[in-house]
């Protein structure tokens, strides 16, 4: 009886910090909300797709590759219902409310996925890597600060929360492949940074060849799952990412955008902000992190998203690519802090004492 009331207790605490949390964040679902209803950044607007799989006025299903994003937009479904509607002034009026609907309910998703993407990381970081709760709140604020590089506006940190997830579940084969394979219908930029990152470790480490054989080929599996799914699907627009010759040309055009002064703020700098934060991981990687979910061969993977962002993308889609790489180097960096830390002051306090 009493183990059961201190784990009643322990959930209670849980459930009463988590209600806490959201009401702490809240107010940037409202800025992400306010964002979207009136369209103050050019975004991917998937609330028709939304009204379309409720059955709503004004639903149509989007083209290439947002069509294939399914399960995303399906999961704001619940929120369609559950949220009243949320009026704003001075919104132009020809705007319904079912799109507002719509719009607040995919809002809402990508906020919870922001949150949900740092429990992950909070998670990995005290449980698995050894890291306090302090380091772990440092790494899930950092990640939360990092999805705003992405399209935040969009379903872009559901993704990135489906990494976190990944991350949180390397060492265990069944969720991990699940993970994985579902990642194709919600969001194609998942199973390709997870691609990326075992790929690299199965080529440079023999003991990762050994450990994560099963997860790797589950990331090779749900990619050539998603190529199949473009050529049997075939949604129309982005017909050149099935077209290996147009690669090039492609991405010297993503070039010739990154210079001009939206691809700095947008392709450049997220870009350079997440190998800086990859960067700072490295004394961590360096110590050895427990768990050994991470290694500093990682960091090989911010120019390979690089460069197939470049190859596949549209314009100014390649910092917001990269950013999904996130989840792979908060940890680390904030590692190194606290390394940095226990070194300072090992240093310090000798000196400080008479």
């Amino acid at each position: 009886m009493p183990v059961v009331a201190l784990d009643t207790r322990a959930w209670v605490i849980r459930v009463g910090v988590f209600a806490a949390l959201l009401a702490l964040l809240s107010p940037f679902f409202w800025a992400i909300y306010r964002t979207m209803a009136f369209h103050v950044l050019p975004r991917d607007d998937y609330a028709p797709f939304l009204l379309r799989l409720v059955g709503g006025p004004g639903g149509a299903f989007p083209g290439s590759p947002y069509g294939y994003r399914i399960l995303s937009v399906a999961a704001a479904v619940p929120f369609y219902y559950i949220l009243p509607p949320l009026r704003l002034s001075e919104l132009p009026a020809h705007i319904s409310v079912a799109y507002l609907k719509a719009t607040a309910a995919i809002a809402l998703l990508s906020w919870l996925g922001m949150v949900f993407a740092g429990f992950a990381v909070f998670h990995v970081a005290t449980r698995q890597c050894g890291l306090g709760r302090r380091d772990g709140l440092l790494a899930a604020a950092l990640l939360f600060l990092l999805c705003w590089h992405s399209q935040a506006y969009g379903i872009d940190p559901v993704a990135i929360m489906l990494v976190a997830i990944a991350v949180a579940v390397l060492h265990r084969p069944g969720a991990f492949t699940g993970v994985a394979v579902v990642s194709v219908i919600a969001d194609e930029k998942v199973c390709l940074v997870l691609f990326l990152w075992l790929g690299i470790r199965v080529v440079l480490h023999a003991a990762d060849r050994r450990e994560l054989r099963v997860q790797w080929a589950a990331t090779v599996v749900a990619l050539a799952l998603y190529v199949v799914m473009l050529r049997l699907v075939h949604l129309p627009g982005n017909a050149y990412q099935l077209q290996p010759h147009d690669y090039v040309r492609t991405m010297l055009s993503n070039l010739v955008a990154c210079v001009s002064g939206r691809g700095v703020v947008l392709d450049i700098v997220p870009s350079a902000l997440l190998a800086g934060v990859a960067v700072a991981g490295w004394p961590a990687l360096r110590a050895g992190l427990r768990g050994g979910l991470f290694r500093p061969a990682d960091v090989l993977v911010i120019p390979a998203l690089v460069l197939v962002a470049l190859a596949v993308t549209d314009s100014f889609d390649t910092g917001r690519v990269v950013m999904h790489a996130a989840p792979l180097f908060v940890i680390p960096a904030v590692g190194s802090l606290a390394h940095w830390g226990r070194w300072y002051q090992g240093v310090v306090r000798p000196r400080s004492e008479p």
